[in-house]
């Protein structure tokens, strides 16, 4: 995959270990895709639109989404036609493929709002850390990615983690949990960041743009404080 790096390195243990994913999650109002119609009911408050439906009205943005990041990809990475492929969307959900990562780009109900949706960007199978670091990545894509998910092959005890944070001693971290500690939530006092965690999973997010070499140093920063002995 032709792409410069910018000098960025990470822990190869943690690509080896678990999956890397980049997300980005937005919501949007059904009545702004492109395949709405003024005639459609919308669906009573407290209730959602069918995946059916969702999947019928968003099938234009989807495709018009996959074109574009078909397209810069090509053109940013200079890929070759063996080297890219793309979907027609199916359902909800459509992708791109690299040598380096995947595109994914879905649409999907919200539980309890009948006039939103969630738009779901994501980078996954992600091959090297530099392919989602380097100057083609960010110019394709922006710094719109604001999420990591590392989704793990073996378990954490969501217990220690918290044990771990409340332990440190610092008034500038706080974490919050439920009774049965099947789930935490970190938060850094006067920062953008927060981190969910649950025994298959941790979720990091930043509340603000960045890029994603910068998202993966302040996670790692982070996962070497708090995760280092978990298991």
């Amino acid at each position: 995959m032709a792409c410069q790096t910018n000098g960025y390195s990470t822990k190869k243990a943690m690509i080896n270990e678990s999956e890397i994913r980049l997300l980005c999650e937005r919501k949007v109002g059904v009545k702004t895709l492109s395949g709405f119609r003024k005639h459609y009911r919308m669906p009573d408050k407290g209730s959602t639109v069918s995946d059916e439906f969702l999947a019928d009205i968003a099938e234009s943005d989807l495709n018009e989404d996959l074109d574009n990041t078909f397209a810069k990809l090509k053109s940013e990475f200079g890929l070759k036609r063996k080297e890219l492929s793309a979907t027609d969307p199916i359902g909800n959900f459509g992708e791109v493929t690299t040598p380096g990562f995947t595109y994914e780009v879905s649409i999907s109900t919200i539980d309890g709002e009948s006039g939103n949706v969630l738009w779901r960007r994501a980078i996954s199978k992600i091959s090297e850390a530099e392919t989602v670091t380097c100057p083609a990545f960010e110019t394709t894509f922006g710094k719109q990615f604001n999420i990591l998910e590392l989704v793990l092959q073996e378990p954490i005890d969501v217990e220690d983690v918290i044990d771990q944070v409340e332990d440190c001693d610092d008034d500038s971290v706080k974490v919050d949990y439920e009774k049965d500690a099947s789930w935490c939530r970190i938060d850094f006092r006067g920062r953008k960041e927060s981190i969910h965690v649950e025994a298959d999973r941790i979720r990091f997010k930043h509340g603000g743009e960045v890029a994603p070499s910068q998202l993966i140093e302040t996670f790692l920063s982070a996962h070497a404080r708090f995760f280092s002995s978990s298991k």
